[in-house]
């Protein structure tokens, strides 16, 4: 075994250094992929000697294709470990690798899989599936259980000739939620891997380079377990037949799927580059280091000496723009042609250093969904996530497939893992229906999912901002309510589990800032309202057009004395904005000090619709004077402008669901 692999253990930040992995080093998941990654990786460079020293058996052999095989048991039932070697011609490392990860397309390559499910997706190149395979004679239906990570690989490649090398790593895992889809199915267990590099044929410049100049060498490895007894002869049948046929196949798919598009070997390139800064780095640290412990004290040496450690910070940034490049050219080749651009809403162009990546928790929501459409038009990259208990894909359809735009199906209570510059965590139910709904999980959204994008704005050193909600001032004894209110809250009321967890929310932002240096924002949402809300939203503007609009008598509890201040969803988009580029941590109020008592409201509602009309706080309006000062911000629209736009798209709600209903 190469020097090489022998110090694969000591080199785990090359294997992590283009991927969430390294970010997650702490967490127990990860540190599960960095040792299988590592230990396969070993396993996948192992020579096959021809001497067979190791045991391997060749058993099939065609052209560039072979295999090999160990023959292994384990209480009488077979596990043999396989190897296979290929080369196929015109493909990238990155183009085979990217479509063997891909679940979304497994079934068009993969015959033997009847459906692939994704359970969790954690960040986006680590995806948790469950798989139920199509029976192949003499094995009984057979299910899978099992983490995917993609993974860059190219540091520790020192092939020649290589010019990339890229890796998917799958291993099964147990979860007690995910059950067997019927008594006579069994689960497999396996161990896999595929490890590919970009081969050049001829010198040629990159510019000059197509695909008859690549080639993809591929090794796979697999080790499985078929979750229970089978005749050792029929098993190794099934093996010498099924798996060549599955490599000749997925090769040709491959093929066929990325022979009419252009080649992307100028990412490659970029890598090669990163490579040579790494090698720079290293070699003006050493040189600083030996700088350090062998010359005198004179001002002449402390001053070539910082000068060599301002070349590393130079290159350790250039670095870190060059991974931000090599990452953000992936999705966008990825996606660049799902949908034509002249079908998008036109946005800003950005500069890769002038954009910025952001984490949009709640992505799909009433707030999320207006906030993406405004990160998006300003040019900046976008994931938004969402778990689609309150938020809706139509909210943010619009996006769908663009390069600069994500969409994670993701509950924030588990972790995720991306590389972002900013953090907007908007999610957690908001309106009394929902989140009283189910209390407990509405504190565990609030908690436990701030929790973990602190954890996540921690390790990529990301800026968060939090929207807390005016709720945490409880039912005031003061109006206006200014930053400093303590509030007067009911800890154990009905509406308790979504102001006590926005108030712990607060406190787990402050404690991250002042103990783990996390650059925090809080913005205390007032009373919104505009298109995207919830028709059955049970808040009051939502309750009064749609009772408005059906003709009904509107529902005002009490004597209608009760105050509000309303503000349009564009006044707290620009809120919001302003808030994340400012300078402050401290807590600031978001919206629209202009009052009304519920009574007038509702009044001002039947006239602009003009239908007949008929344990909340009494009191709800913002100081907004920090707001003023810091953000120089403050609302613009009127409530009678935000109303008309708001009363129009309740209309069209209205429309789609009678048409639906009939």
């Amino acid at each position: 075994m190469s020097e090489e692999i022998n110090q694969l253990n000591n080199n785990t930040l090359f294997l992590l250094s283009s991927n969430e992995l390294i970010n997650g080093q702490n967490n127990t998941f990860f540190e599960e992929v960095r040792h299988v990654a590592n230990q396969q990786l070993q396993h996948a460079l192992a020579d096959v000697s021809d001497n067979n020293t190791e045991g391997w058996e060749l058993f099939v052999k065609d052209g560039n294709l072979e295999m090999y095989k160990l023959e292994k048991e384990i209480d009488g039932i077979v596990i043999d470990p396989l190897k296979a070697l290929h080369c196929i011609d015109g493909v990238t490392a990155r183009e085979f690798i990217d479509i063997f990860f891909d679940p979304f397309i497994k079934q068009e390559w993969d015959d033997t899989i009847q459906s692939c499910d994704i359970i969790e997706q954690l960040s986006l190149d680590s995806v948790i599936l469950h798989q139920v395979h199509r029976r192949i004679w003499p094995a009984a239906t057979r299910e899978s259980l099992f983490w995917s990570q993609r993974l860059n690989v190219t540091t520790m490649m020192k092939g020649q000739n290589a010019f990339d090398a890229w890796m998917v790593c799958n291993k099964s895992i147990i979860r007690d939620d995910i059950k067997l889809s019927s008594s006579s199915a069994v689960r497999v267990k396996f161990t896999i891997a595929m490890l590919c590099q970009t081969i050049l044929k001829n010198n040629k410049p990159i510019e000059q380079l197509n695909r008859n100049d690549i080639q993809c060498k591929i090794i796979y490895i697999a080790e499985v377990h078929p979750g229970g007894w089978v005749p050792k002869i029929g098993v190794r049948q099934v093996y010498k037949k099924e798996y060549p046929k599955f490599l000749r196949t997925f090769s040709k798919y491959v093929q066929d799927k990325v022979k009419n598009k252009e080649n992307s070997l100028n990412e490659p390139l970029l890598l090669f580059i990163n490579c040579c800064i790494w090698c720079c780095y290293f070699f003006i640290n050493s040189l600083t280091n030996q700088l350090s412990n062998n010359i005198g004290n004179s001002l002449n040496d402390k001053h070539q000496i910082e000068i060599l450690k301002n070349q590393i910070i130079e290159l350790k940034n250039r670095l870190e723009v060059m991974e931000r490049v090599i990452s953000r050219k992936n999705v966008d080749n990825k996606r660049e042609n799902v949908i034509p651009k002249n079908n998008y809403p036109k946005v800003k162009f950005r500069n890769e250093l002038d954009r910025q990546r952001i984490l949009v928790t709640g992505g799909a929501g009433f707030v999320g969904s207006h906030l993406v459409d405004r990160l998006m038009l300003e040019g900046h990259e976008v994931i938004a996530l969402d778990n689609f208990f309150t938020g809706r894909r139509r909210n943010i359809e619009r996006w769908i497939g663009h390069p600069n735009f994500e969409l994670v199906h993701h509950d924030v209570v588990n972790a995720f893992y991306s590389e972002v510059d900013q953090i907007y965590h908007l999610a957690s139910p908001a309106s009394p229906p929902h989140y009283m709904y189910n209390p407990v999980k509405t504190l565990k959204t609030n908690i436990l999912g701030t929790l973990n994008m602190l954890g996540l704005a921690r390790r990529v050193k990301a800026r968060i901002l939090f929207a807390s909600s005016s709720e945490i001032y409880g039912d005031p004894q003061v109006s206006p309510q200014s930053e400093l209110y303590l509030g007067y809250v009911n800890t154990i009321g009905p509406r308790s589990c979504y102001d006590e967890g926005k108030r712990v929310g607060e406190s787990l932002l402050m404690a991250f800032h002042k103990h783990e240096n996390v650059d925090i924002r809080i913005a205390r949402i007032f009373n919104t309202f505009g298109p995207r809300m919830h028709i059955n939203d049970g808040r009051v503007v939502s309750n009064f057009i749609t009772q408005s609009l059906q003709g009904m008598s509107l529902t005002i509890h009490g004597d209608g004395n009760q105050t509000r201040s309303f503000q349009y969803i564009s006044d707290l988009i620009n809120g919001l904005i302003y808030l994340m580029k400012s300078n402050t941590t401290m807590p600031v109020n978001i919206g629209n000090p202009e009052e009304y008592s519920i009574l007038e409201f509702a009044k001002i509602v039947k006239k602009l619709i003009g239908k007949q009309m008929i344990d909340d706080p009494q009191k709800r309006r913002p100081d907004i004077t920090r707001a003023k000062e810091l953000l120089e911000w403050e609302p613009k629209v009127q409530m009678i402008e935000g109303l008309h736009k708001t009363i129009e798209y309740f209309k069209g709600e209205l429309e789609q669901e009678k048409l639906l209903n009939n």
